[in-house]
C-alpha cells in the first residue's frame, strides 16, 4: 500500500473526535516459529466497546520478515470480526523490520465480538531466526462515535520452534527394580521450549518419571514416550526382564561323613537366599577311585580312603563334606576243619586243614 493510502487513513483517525484513553488491548500472540517457515502472527483485539477502524505499527525483529501478496501490498487479513463491514486494508513497510497496518469500515461497521484474532501477518522466518520480540506502538483505534482511542504499546517474544525430537536410547533393557534415565535431544538446538512430558504405555512393566528416569516393575514390554510442547513425538522401546537374585551362600546337609566300602549316602546343598534365581548346583569328588558322588547328591564308597565332596553353584558358591571310606568289615559265617576226626598212635602227626565262609 502507498504511503498516500496510509496518509489518508491517518487523516480519518486524526479529524475525529479528541483522543480517549480505555483499558482494551490490542496485541500479538507469543509463538514459538520454525526456521526457514512461513508462520503467521495473530493480533487480537480485547474490547469492552465498538470499534469500526486500527492502526497500528509493528516492529519486527531480526530474522523475521513480513510477506507481501500477489498486489504487492503486505500479506495482512482480517479474521472473521471484521466480516460485511466492507473494510479497507492499510500497509506499508517503513524500513528496518518497521511497518504500519491499519483497517477501517467504510460503513462504519464495528468489529464484532469483544475478544480474539482481528488480524493475521504472515511472515518468512529465516533459517538462522534466533527468537525476538514484535513490538506494537502507535495504536490507534476508531470507536463508534468517531471517537480516537489510543491503546497502550504491546509487546510479545517469539521463540523458535522444535522441529524433532529425539530420545537418547530408543531401545532400553533393564531388570525389575533397575532404573535408567531417558534424555532428550530437540532439532534445532536453539529451540526455546525445551520442555516434554514422558509417559509410559504400560506402568505395570515400567514406570517413568517427569524428568525421563524409567524404572523396572515387572517383566515385559512398554513403550517409554516423551512429547515435546509443540507435539512432537519419540519413543523408547522398554523391556524389563526378571531381577536376578544371586546365590549369596551355599551350605550340605553334612561336613562330615563315613561309610563303608559300598555304602552310600545322600547330601542336600541349602541354597541362600531361598529366592535365588538359579539354584542349580554341580557335585564332584575329589578322588572317585575312594567316593562317587552323582548330580542328585547321592555319595557312594568306593574303596577305604579319604575324598572331598564339593558343591557348586552357578555363580561359583562352593561347600565341601569330608568323606572317610572304611574297609568293608565280612564277617565269618562258617568254620570247618578236615578232618573232622582222627585216630593215631601216641607221638605221630597229622594235618588238619580249616576252612572259613565267607572266603
Amino acid at each position: 500500500m502507498t504511503n498516500k493510502c496510509i496518509n489518508t487513513f491517518l487523516t480519518l483517525l486524526t479529524v475525529a473526535a479528541p483522543f480517549g484513553a480505555v483499558a482494551d488491548r490490542f496485541y500479538v500472540v507469543p509463538a514459538d516459529l520454525e526456521p526457514g517457515k512461513t508462520e503467521t502472527l495473530r493480533f487480537v483485539l480485547e474490547n469492552s466497546q465498538d470499534y469500526y477502524g486500527f492502526q497500528a505499527e509493528v516492529k519486527l525483529p531480526e530474522g523475521l520478515t513480513a510477506l507481501e501478496n500477489s498486489e504487492g501490498d503486505l500479506d495482512i487479513t482480517l479474521s472473521s470480526r471484521a466480516d460485511g463491514g466492507n473494510y479497507m486494508l492499510n500497509s506499508n513497510t517503513l524500513g528496518d523490520g518497521m511497518l504500519i497496518m491499519g483497517a477501517f469500515s467504510a460503513s462504519h461497521m464495528s468489529f464484532t465480538g469483544d475478544d480474539g484474532v482481528l488480524v493475521n501477518l504472515n511472515v518468512s522466518v529465516a533459517d538462522d531466526f534466533a527468537g525476538g520480540t514484535v513490538e506494537l506502538s502507535d495504536i490507534m483505534f476508531i470507536d463508534s462515535q468517531d471517537k480516537d482511542v489510543e491503546f497502550d504499546s504491546t509487546s510479545a517474544y517469539f521463540g523458535v520452534a522444535a522441529t524433532a525430537i529425539s530420545i537418547s536410547m530408543p531401545t532400553l533393557t533393564i531388570t525389575e527394580d533397575e532404573t535408567a534415565a531417558l534424555s532428550v535431544t530437540f532439532t534445532p538446538g536453539s529451540a526455546t521450549d525445551k520442555t516434554v512430558t514422558w509417559t509410559s504405555s504400560d506402568e505395570s512393566v515400567a514406570t517413568v518419571s517427569a524428568d525421563g528416569v524409567v524404572t523396572g516393575v515387572k517383566a515385559g514390554t512398554a513403550t517409554i514416550m516423551a512429547t515435546s510442547a509443540n507435539g512432537l513425538t519419540a519413543t523408547c522401546e522398554v523391556t524389563v526382564e526378571a531381577k536376578i537374585i544371586a546365590v549369596e551362600s551355599i551350605a550340605i546337609s553334612s561336613t562330615e561323613l563315613t561309610l563303608t566300602e559300598g555304602d552310600n549316602a545322600t547330601l542336600v546343598a541349602t541354597i541362600a537366599p531361598t529366592d535365588a534365581t538359579d539354584k542349580n548346583v554341580t557335585w564332584a569328588s575329589s578322588d572317585e577311585t575312594v567316593a562317587t558322588v552323582s548330580a542328585g547328591g547321592v555319595v557312594t564308597a568306593v574303596k577305604a580312603g579319604k575324598a572331598t565332596i564339593t558343591v557348586t553353584s552357578s555363580n561359583g558358591k562352593t561347600a565341601t563334606c569330608e568323606v572317610t571310606v572304611d574297609a568293608k568289615i565280612i564277617f565269618v559265617e562258617s568254620l570247618t576243619i578236615d578232618p573232622t576226626t582222627w585216630s593215631g598212635v601216641v607221638g605221630s602227626e597229622f594235618k588238619i586243614t580249616a576252612t572259613v565262609l565267607p572266603a
